[in-house]
């Protein structure tokens, strides 16, 4: 797998070289989201509250006392 768009179209001319196959992440990433967009899915959600992009992926813990320090932030301003 040859990653970065500074290597797109490098597979091509390495695969007769090498003995294994020989991926372009760019190629593979444009023709993922190709079949994503044919497939037609209405993917759409509502759009998240502030609250909750701003701490999308963190645990519980972290995202509490992260959101204790923006309360106290907006009680002082």
């Amino acid at each position: 797998m040859l990653g970065g768009a500074g290597l797109a179209g490098l597979a091509l001319r390495l695969a007769p070289r090498l003995p294994v196959p020989v991926l372009d992440s760019l190629a593979c990433g444009v023709r993922f989201a190709l079949a994503l967009a044919s497939l037609g899915l209405n993917l759409r959600r509502d759009q998240p509250t502030e609250d909750q992009s701003a701490f999308a992926g963190l645990g519980v813990a972290l995202s509490t006392v992260l959101a204790g320090a923006r309360q106290t932030r907006a009680e002082r301003s």
